[in-house]
């Protein structure tokens, strides 16, 4: 478990053993990401061949400080924290946490009766909407609500961990270190200043904790039913004062212009000329959003500009760049080095605004590079960087034991095709999702077959865990098959996979991902790809019935709710069991949502045996079909 070996490399790194902590770091690395660690690892090096031992395993350790964090085993429930933030970052915790926020005049007593698992502060500018303004950030925490803060610090210490976590650095490291001395865990955005925390708070255990998006929050739920515009950039411009982002946003805003786009202007209520954008910019300003509203301008724009106010930061970037990638929309920046080492190869880094000019025209040109983008962002940020994996972190850190299996998924596959068995074999074993189970029922299969089936399927790497191969040569039907089926799945999820579609290597991993920020039973696909082998064409049916809650999806993509699906069942149908299921689901209120179309191709074959027999100039001829290439082309779908 990666609480474990959080644990344990932190122990060697104490006690001297700085071999040891290199080798448990990179495993860390390996599992996590080597961008929260490159800083221990390092710092491990510089002990090993530097500093005196002792000194350095004084240096994470101070007597009693640490006795409330030794291994607490699970966690029961979600963590509960009193707590002091601001309002953008108590929204998004707010998902993952119980979050009590601390008043400001009954602190004490509030203290004194909290049940919670630790004090969460964070670097503040106002603070539980404003009744902590000035606590944090006040010279020499002179001010009232700076004492009172000092003041809840001397009794939270005794009664519960205390954790600070400071997105605010590296530029304002030195105006929060105050308090940040008073914390047993340091969080930091910028993984640079660990070894500055270590140095200067003696005791503390510190971890970089970048930005994330909260998945409840960010997610491209919704975005292909709104009216869409061309580029935009929210944020302030700073014509004193930053000049190295000035020096970025005056490279790449030109792009707003040549576009036609929009610019959000944070301070566009503040007067005077301090945060102004130029002249050439004005017929281009619109006024600042709050942040309940500003998800819906991520999702409305098809392409985003981000500048980089930190450029040296491995970990270090925009909170903006996180969440509008996990609402599906593309991101042209200017180099940093977090872009690079957390988002190389999606977020889209330009120059200046003649590169960002190129970048932008195929993203609003290409319809596919779009949705590729999209999509890749998208997928990066929902299964590495959102608030749950944040938590995480805290959940280790204050020693609870965090259970880093995914959920299982049990397929479920019914087959009376053993020409198919290449099919099945190959759709299963490429699944990257790392933790699946197999129900296979088959029927009219030889002893030959069989053994050619379970052969090829022992034989060939996989995820799969287990597999059950069930024979039924009954006159059941396909739903009282898949039923059966389904009393020996042991998954939180059922996939329903067909014996002759295409599921590409990441087909599994993408359609558990609204499971995260959404209340569905059912997950499917709408919009879909499907190869007509007669007339040799790739189309795509249905466009732009994605990412939306919907009234139908392929049978071929169900992906439920184990008990869900346990609930409803399929009828006694060989026909219509999926329609009749998702009618079912939909009269009861159970939630359905359509997926990306990605991963995924639907096989029509001229000897393919459908039960629903139609002729390929159905599709060809249908208003909702597009005609996408000549021939399997599997590049458009399976990334």
């Amino acid at each position: 478990m990666a609480q474990t070996g959080v644990k344990k490399a932190a122990d060697a790194f104490r006690n001297g053993d700085y071999s040891t902590a290199i080798a448990l770091y990179r495993e860390l690395s390996a599992k996590l990401g080597s961008e929260f660690f490159k800083v221990n690892v390092d710092l491990c090096y510089e002990r090993l061949h530097g500093s005196d031992k002792a000194a350095g395993a004084a240096l994470l350790s101070q007597t009693g400080k640490r006795a409330s964090l030794k291994n607490k085993g699970k966690l029961n429930g979600r963590l509960r924290a009193i707590s002091i933030l601001d309002e953008i970052s108590e929204e998004c915790w707010r998902h993952e946490m119980k979050c009590y926020p601390i008043n400001r005049t009954n602190y004490k007593k509030q203290v004194v009766e909290s049940s919670s698992d630790f004090c969460f502060l964070e670097s503040c500018w106002k603070g539980n909407k404003g009744t902590w303004e000035y606590a944090f950030t006040s010279p020499g925490l002179k001010h009232a609500n700076a004492q009172a803060l000092l003041d809840l610090i001397d009794n939270v210490k005794n009664k519960m961990p205390l954790v600070f976590w400071n997105k605010e650095d590296p530029m304002h490291y030195d105006r929060y270190l105050p308090i940040a001395k008073s914390a047993d865990i340091i969080f930091t955005t910028d993984s640079n200043k660990v070894k500055d925390y270590i140095r200067d708070v003696p005791g503390a255990e510190v971890y970089a904790v970048p930005f994330a998006a909260q998945e409840k929050i960010c997610n491209p739920s919704d975005r292909f039913r709104l009216p869409s515009e061309s580029v935009c950039f929210a944020g302030s411009y700073y014509g004193v004062g930053h000049d190295e982002r000035k020096r970025q946003m005056d490279a790449l805003l030109p792009s707003i212009i040549d576009f036609n786009g929009a610019i959000y202007d944070r301070m566009s209520k503040i007067e005077g000329d301090r945060y102004k954008f130029p002249p050439q910019y004005q017929p281009f300003i619109r006024d600042a959003v709050p942040f309940t509203e500003i998800v819906k301008l991520y999702k409305k724009f098809k392409v985003f500009l981000n500048v980089n106010t930190i450029i040296d930061s491995p970990t270090m970037m925009s909170r903006r760049v996180y969440e509008l990638l996990a609402c599906g929309t593309p991101v042209v920046s200017t180099p940093s080095k977090a872009i690079d080492a957390q988002f190389s190869g999606i977020v889209h880094v330009a120059n200046d605004s003649k590169e960002a000019n190129v970048i932008i025209d195929k993203l609003l040109s290409d319809e596919f590079y779009w949705e590729k983008s999209s999509h890749l962002g998208y997928r990066e940020v929902m299964t590495k960087h959102t608030y749950s994996h944040r938590a995480r972190s805290i959940e280790m850190a204050l020693g609870y034991e965090v259970n880093d299996i995914k959920p299982l998924v049990s397929i479920i596959t019914c087959t009376r095709r053993p020409n198919m068995i290449d099919r099945i074999v190959e759709n299963i074993s490429r699944q990257n999702y790392p933790n699946c189970e197999l129900i296979l029922v088959i029927q009219g299969f030889t002893e030959a077959q069989k053994y050619e089936l379970t052969n090829k399927l022992k034989t060939r790497k996989s995820n799969i865990r287990r597999v059950e191969l069930i024979e039924n040569n009954s006159e059941e039907t396909l739903g009282e098959r898949f039923n059966k089926a389904s009393e020996l799945v042991r998954g939180e999820y059922i996939a329903k996979m067909d014996d002759d579609d295409f599921y590409f290597a990441n087909y599994l991993s993408d359609m558990l991902i609204p499971f995260s920020f959404g209340n569905y039973g059912l997950v499917g696909k709408s919009e879909i790809y499907m190869y007509l082998s007669g007339a040799n064409k790739l189309i795509r049916r249905f466009p732009g019935m994605k990412h939306r809650n919907v009234d139908f999806v392929a049978g071929a993509t169900f992906v439920f709710k184990t008990d869900v699906f346990k609930k409803y069942k399929f009828k006694s149908l060989n026909r219509g069991e999926d329609s009749d299921l998702i009618d079912r689901l939909k009269k009861d209120g159970v939630q359905i949502y359509a997926s990306d179309p990605f991963n995924f191709i639907v096989w029509r074959g001229e000897t393919a045996g459908h039960t629903w027999n139609v002729t390929d100039e159905y599709f060809l001829t249908g208003n909702q079909t597009q005609v996408v290439a000549n021939y399997l082309d599997t590049s458009f779908c399976d990334f």
